[in-house]
């Protein structure tokens, strides 16, 4: 339908929540609508001047958003399944870490709703998910795409790979 959906914002105030709800896809449409029409980031500093966000600048001054950053959730074939965004108070833009985040987050999104679009049941998808994902080694990951690029040792003691294919870098976990 073109029209995106509020799928979790726990942060966010239910009421700005409710009133985005089911936009429409489009240029200038604020950060997830044009994100998702682009099909590329929308990376907007102030929302209350930047002309994508216009026809939204009202809701944002409302509710103190003055920051958003949108990208899309694309699958390997090329199929938008939506846009995660993360908002900030404070004009600004993203750290390099917030990107690298969002685009983590994006990616494994991407195979998530991919691989649990069939299932109608949460036995079914918690089904999937251990069969698919759950406890592989990612000796298996690497000897399919090759060496990591990079480690990066996390504070809970486990370490991220990165590996590189295409034109994004994916974050391979120590299993996947």
């Amino acid at each position: 339908t073109g029209r995106l959906r509020h799928g979790g914002a726990p942060t966010l105030p239910a009421e700005y929540t409710a009133l985005i709800d089911g936009v429409q896809a489009g240029n200038n449409v604020g950060s997830c609508g044009t994100a998702a029409w682009l099909r590329k980031p929308g990376i907007v500093s102030d929302t209350f001047t930047d002309r994508r966000w216009a026809d939204f600048a009202l809701i944002a001054k409302r509710f103190g958003l003055r920051s958003c950053w949108s990208t899309p959730i694309i699958d390997g074939p090329g199929t938008l399944y939506g846009t995660f965004a993360l908002y900030s108070g404070t004009v600004r833009e993203p750290s390099e870490l917030e990107l690298e985040i969002t685009a983590m987050a994006t990616d494994l999104a991407a195979i998530a709703i991919a691989a649990l679009s069939g299932c109608t049941t949460t036995e079914e998808a918690q089904q999937v998910i251990q069969s698919r994902w759950i406890g592989q080694p990612t000796d298996l990951f690497f000897t399919q795409y090759g060496p990591p690029l990079s480690s990066y040792q996390l504070g809970n003691g486990s370490v991220l790979h990165t590996w590189r294919g295409g034109d994004t870098t994916r974050y391979i976990a120590p299993t996947y």
